[in-house]
């Protein structure tokens, strides 16, 4: 196995993000995402009911249920849905258009 660069290496480090921040952000985006399940959320924030479906057949594709749950159970459409909403805003371009 082939050591990364130095290039690889910084690139890695200055776009990591801390443990810290990582469970910070789990925790209120698993908050977020029981509270709109205990509320019935069904509609979308951004997101068209077209491109829900594209994005839980896709998602369902790249991560599939096996013995453990999948992309679908985990509620991954709901997920990039309510961060388009919010913190990634600016990206909702890419994920409409490519």
């Amino acid at each position: 196995m082939k050591a990364p660069s130095f290039f690889q290496l910084r690139y890695t480090y200055a776009n990591a993000v801390s443990r810290r921040d990582w469970m910070l952000a789990s925790l209120c985006w698993s908050e977020l995402l029981a509270a709109r399940a205990a509320h019935g959320a069904s509609s979308f924030a951004v997101l068209t009911p077209a491109e829900a479906m594209e994005i839980v057949a896709l998602s369902g594709t790249i991560l599939p249920e096996t013995e453990t749950p999948g992309a679908e159970q985990a509620g991954a459409v709901h997920f990039i849905d309510v961060s388009l909403a919010g913190f990634d805003h600016d990206q909702l371009a890419v994920y409409r258009h490519g």
